[in-house]
């Protein structure tokens, strides 16, 4: 009996723990996926623009570039 009491008492202290973790990665979501977003438009997304943008100019170099 006592076995299996403490079995169920540490089930419920996992349950909570669970719990408790679901509610810090909820709190700290956005803290760490806006930095990675923010990260990731200036390593990929903006380049790509900028490139996709001067594929369509006539250009020697980026200075001279003159779009259609």
């Amino acid at each position: 009996m006592l076995i299996r009491m403490a079995g169920k008492a540490r089930h419920l202290l996992f349950q909570e723990g669970v719990a408790g973790m679901e509610k810090t990665l909820k709190r700290y979501f956005v803290i760490f996926t806006v930095p990675t977003i923010i990260a990731f438009a200036f390593a990929f997304i903006i380049p790509f623009a900028q490139g996709l943008y001067l594929s369509f100019c006539n250009f020697t170099t980026v200075k001279n570039a003159k779009c259609y």
